[in-house]
């Protein structure tokens, strides 16, 4: 328990009451975060966030844009979302992911290494 200690000139001081606090996100916009880490190796994190309730789509492709695997592809509340994506079946190279989200969508770049 941490209280506020208010001091004056004097030397006189005074503690606060306790009070609790609770602290909400505020989205005010739909976020794509670059993958972590990259390289992936085999496996790496996307995260990503939604201001309100949408239909989301988070798919990885290859460059000649043939999909690889849906990571989401339902309805989701808005907040903040981390996702793995496991690339242990495909070989190294550089990919890519995308999000659709409402009126969004962003794509990002992964490199995907798999040292044995």
């Amino acid at each position: 328990m941490n209280l506020l200690k208010q001091l004056d000139f004097s030397g006189k001081y005074d503690y606060s009451n306790e009070v609790e606090i609770t602290i909400l996100e505020v989205l005010n916009d739909s976020a794509l975060k670059q993958n972590y880490p990259n390289p992936g190796n085999p496996s790496t994190k996307i995260a990503f966030s939604i201001p309100s309730s949408s239909f989301v789509k988070l798919k990885v492709f290859d460059i000649l844009e043939n999909e690889i695997i849906k990571l989401v592809n339902r309805e989701l509340t808005s907040g903040s979302y981390k996702v793995e994506f496991v690339g242990k079946d495909i070989p190294s190279g550089v990919y890519f992911y995308a999000l659709t989200a409402g009126d969004f969508t962003k794509t990002l770049k992964i490199i995907l290494t798999k040292l044995f």
